[in-house]
This record gives structure tokens, sequence and C-alpha cells, in this order.
């Protein structure tokens, strides 16, 4: 497949965006979708030769995206986000896809890094990630962790994607906090509600699950850590939700 448009959406990325924005070089444009970066971002992906478009994330990451399909000039549309790693198999197993395939879009499946460990269990070992997709046969949903719809099937692709979020834990803290916010929202408009039993118990029944059962100790400390921020999440989002819903 040749005639492919990557897009990355970045905010505050100025350190990591040359990298992405290499990736993506054998694609025909390179469209970087900036969400208000006050680092510079903006210009280091022109410098590199991408078309950057300001447009604000405004809580919606699925709108982002959708709005990111109607700014490429191609039909298939292969998003990377400024965190992430295209292996060179990844690039071409996509590079020997068919552009008339009836697909509304591809999957990836996602390989954690995190503390320099791969993250090979847990919660995040293996996850399945739409990114290579067909703008006029879907559209993304869900605010947070994206959702793609399409009128035709998904396909999973063979090869990996790397992926090496949060640099810190400060760093970590700080999505944690804003996916929780943004998770307690579409919660709320979906009609999920919470009580004290659900902040009290699904978040340690969550640690359970990804540390023991799903074998996130395997990871060592590693593992751990990205087990106890998980259940964290979830404790927040369900605090969030319980407290937009005594708001109403």
């Amino acid at each position: 497949m040749k005639n492919i448009s990557g897009v990355i959406i970045a905010k505050n990325e100025a350190n990591v965006i040359s990298r992405a924005i290499d990736q993506l070089g054998f694609t025909e444009e390179i469209v970087v979708i900036d969400d208000q970066s006050t680092d510079g971002t903006a210009k280091v992906a022109e410098a590199g030769g991408a078309r950057v478009i300001p447009h604000g994330l405004e809580g919606d990451f699925a709108d982002l995206r959708n709005f990111s399909m109607t700014q490429t000039k191609n039909d298939w549309v292969l998003f990377l986000d400024a965190d992430e790693v295209i292996t060179p198999e990844l690039r071409q197993e996509i590079m020997g896809l068919r552009e008339s395939s009836n697909a509304s879009c591809y999957r990836v499946r996602r390989m954690d890094f995190f503390w320099g460990r791969k993250l090979e269990h847990g919660e995040s070992g293996h996850t399945l990630v739409p990114r290579l997709v067909h703008r006029h046969r879907g559209r993304f949903q869900r605010e947070v962790h994206e959702e793609w719809h399409g009128h035709k099937g998904c396909r999973t692709l063979r090869s990996s994607l790397l992926h090496y979020p949060h640099p810190t834990v400060r760093e970590f803290l700080a999505k944690i906090n804003h996916y929780s916010t943004l998770n307690a929202r579409h919660f709320q408009k979906s009609g999920r509600r919470t009580n004290v039993l659900d902040i009290a118990f699904t978040p340690a029944l969550k640690f359970i699950y990804t540390y023991l059962i799903k074998a996130g100790f395997r990871d060592g400390a590693a593992g751990f850590v990205y087990s106890f921020m998980m259940s964290f999440h979830s404790f927040l989002t369900r605090s969030k939700l319980f407290l937009l819903d005594d708001k109403k």
C-alpha cells in the first residue's frame, strides 16, 4: 500500500516528534494535529517536513482523530502516537497491503515498554489498537481509549507496534489523572453509575486480576507499578464519576 497519509496527534512532544515523523517517512504525507502545544512542537514538526494543523482536544480523542481524517488527502490513514515506534517488520507489512482491500481498518498489536522493560503480561501485554483505517468506512467513537466502528470488518496485522509511554512516574500520574476525568465523563454520558462499594472494591479486584491472574508479577517491579497505576486509574475514574453524579 503506497497511498497512505500518516497522522500524529501531539501535545508538547517537541523532544520526540522528530522520531515519530521519521517513523512515517514511507507514507505519502505526514500531518501533525497539534493540540495547543507550548514547547515548540509545531516548529519542530514543520522543520521535519510535516504539515501542522492546530486543533484543540476539547476532551474527546475520538473527535480529534475523526477531525484529522478530514485533513488528509488519502483514504487510508495511518495513526501514530508520538511515543510509538513502527518496527521494520510492521512497515514492510503495511507497505505490502493491497489498497483495494475491503477492510475498514487494520489493528496492530502494541507492545508496551515501561522502565526500560517490555511488559509481556498484565493488562498492557499485547494490546490491539486500530492504527490503519479507511476514512470513508467508519469513525472513531469514545472520548478516551478510542474504538473504531466501521462499515466493514477490521483485520489484525502480524507485526507489532512498540510503545514507550510514561517516562517518569510523575508523567504517568498526570496522564492517569487526565484520562480518569475523560473516562468518568464518558461513563456519565452513557448512563453508568457507581457507589461506595464499587469505588472501594473494583480497583482492588482490578489489581488482583492484572497482577496475579494476568501474571503482571512476571514483569518484575515494572509489572507491579503498572498494575498498581491501572488500579489507581480505576479508583480515580469511579471517584470522579461519583462526584459528577452527586452534582446532578
